[in-house]
């Protein structure tokens, strides 16, 4: 339980990004990893794993569904993968990532908060 001089978020900047996975089915296509951020700035990054050559298609979308940017649309080797995501000039808001590989669809939360 949290008083009000207490609070189980500690604010070091003036952004925040809080990132989940919800959605991530079982494949032996690829795994999608919950991400990281950096919190003296507006970007994160997501990491995922191919285990063959094929073609990857990392997107980003708001809340409505509109396309917001694509961070990979490419043929990539198997291995661990990384795509930084900046959102300099998005507003605070719900924002969700695709990751395609083949048969597998995963997708993930983003909370951007300035």
């Amino acid at each position: 339980m949290t008083s009000a001089r207490t609070s189980p978020f500690l604010l070091t900047a003036s952004f925040l990004f809080l990132l989940m996975v919800f959605s991530q089915p079982a494949s032996a296509q690829a795994v999608l990893h919950q991400s990281y951020s950096n919190p003296s700035n507006p970007t994160t990054t997501i990491k995922y794993e191919i285990f063959e050559t094929s073609h990857v298609s990392l997107k980003v979308y708001d809340i409505l569904g509109r396309l917001v940017t694509t961070l990979v649309d490419d043929y990539e080797t198997a291995g661990s993968h990384k795509a930084t995501f900046t959102a300099n000039n998005l507003s605070s808001g719900v924002y969700f990532y695709n990751l395609r590989v083949g048969g597998f669809n995963g997708t993930g939360k983003l909370l951007f908060i300035k």
